[in-house]
């Protein structure tokens, strides 16, 4: 065996082999490292709920996942939008095209009342009052606990740019696992 075999097939004090593994392990934990932080930054982001504006849906410090890729809700999904340079968690009552107003606690959307399932009491109809039409490229959004919700009808509207991603699973605590986008179960369609 000639002086480069000996070097590189050698074992050093601890048992390990060559420093190739070395460099093989940096390089597979540095690609690891990369590929988090891109999935990350671009495909799934965890998020901590502050505060009780989605409750009774989303409890303070829920942790949920939030979807980046199709930035684009549906009526009704829960996302998170970067308002006046703070992340806000609502949910989705009006899209681009709607007319919304508010009657007596009711929120009504194009002249018919909101699901059943997500209509909590509005007492502050806000900019909802006169009416309100939604337009291109906006979303309308409202927290669950409207009365202590800071939402779109303190902010108005917020654009399809503000918006940066959709809830679509709460993972803490254990026993309140749920999922959340509409995408597959929504029967009504967005309009």
């Amino acid at each position: 065996m000639n002086l480069k075999e000996q070097f590189w097939n050698r074992r050093d004090v601890f048992g390990t082999s060559n420093s190739r593994d070395g460099y093989r392990k940096v390089i597979f934990l540095f690609i690891a490292f990369l590929f988090v932080i891109l999935f990350r930054t671009f495909l799934l982001e965890r998020i901590i709920i502050e505060g009780s504006s989605m409750y009774p849906t989303l409890k303070n410090e829920d942790v949920c996942f939030v979807w980046k890729v199709n930035k684009k809700p549906i009526r009704y999904e829960i996302v998170t939008a970067n308002v006046s340079g703070k992340i806000v968690v609502k949910r989705v009552v009006g899209v681009p095209g709607d007319e919304l107003s508010v009657r007596e606690g009711t929120v009504y959307i194009n002249g018919c009342p909101v699901s059943q399932e997500y209509d909590f009491i509005t007492e502050e109809p806000g900019v909802l009052s006169g009416g309100y039409v939604v337009r291109k490229d906006e979303y309308f959004l409202l927290g669950d606990n409207r009365a202590e919700s800071n939402d779109s009808r303190v902010y108005g509207a917020v654009s399809l740019k503000q918006i940066k991603g959709v809830v679509v699973v709460r993972i803490y605590p254990l026993t309140q696992i749920a999922m959340y986008s509409l995408r597959r179960s929504y029967a009504e369609g967005s309009k």
